[in-house]
């Protein structure tokens, strides 16, 4: 099953440790998104017991390459949550932008639903692409039924430490199971 799943990439983060900055002051949602952070950190961690993929750091300055902010611009409106690329050349990830809407979706009274996104919008910081057709967390489908657990599979911490160029699709190597990991045991 591995060879026949390609994970589509946006491009490589060019640090090894991804600075977040939280433009919020609203304890609840920094507090769901570094949780986010955590778990995608642990979880490459756990993958192949190495860690060559970027991990997330929170600092409290505004000098983070990540920034998070809870409003959407205007040309995102349509959207829950969206993540915006700086490049250096045509590859390297050197900062995003990302966006929740914290006026109808991304709020306490959504708060599984708020996470999911979370999880997702990360992953794309981490040059994940979409996935469909599975219950991956990069699947933008997963966020259509609450009943939904997010999971991570190895294929996207394959992906991560692949370092692939953008526009490209990565296949897990045939060594390499593809499984669903439940985002519960990152925690």
């Amino acid at each position: 099953m591995s060879s026949e799943i390609a994970m589509p990439v946006n491009g490589y983060f060019a640090y090894s440790t991804v600075t977040v900055t939280i433009d919020e002051e609203n304890m609840w949602a920094h507090d769901l998104v570094v949780k986010a952070m955590g778990v995608w950190n642990k979880a490459q961690l756990s993958f192949l017991d190495t860690q060559t993929g970027p991990v997330f750091e929170f600092i409290e300055d505004p000098s983070g390459v990540v920034r998070v902010e809870f409003s959407l611009p205007p040309a995102y409106a349509d959207f829950a949550s969206w993540t915006e690329y700086e490049y250096q050349g045509r590859d390297q990830i050197v900062g995003a932008e990302v966006y929740f809407d914290a006026t109808n979706t991304f709020n306490p009274e959504n708060e599984n639903y708020a996470y999911r996104l979370a999880l997702h919008e990360l992953g794309h910081v981490l040059g994940l692409g979409i996935l469909l057709g599975t219950t991956d967390i990069m699947d933008a489908r997963q966020f259509q039924s609450d009943d939904l657990q997010p999971e991570i599979s190895t294929l996207d911490l394959y992906a991560i430490q692949a370092q692939a160029p953008k526009f490209t699709f990565v296949y897990l190597p045939s060594n390499i199971p593809y499984n669903q990991l439940p985002v519960s045991q990152f925690e």
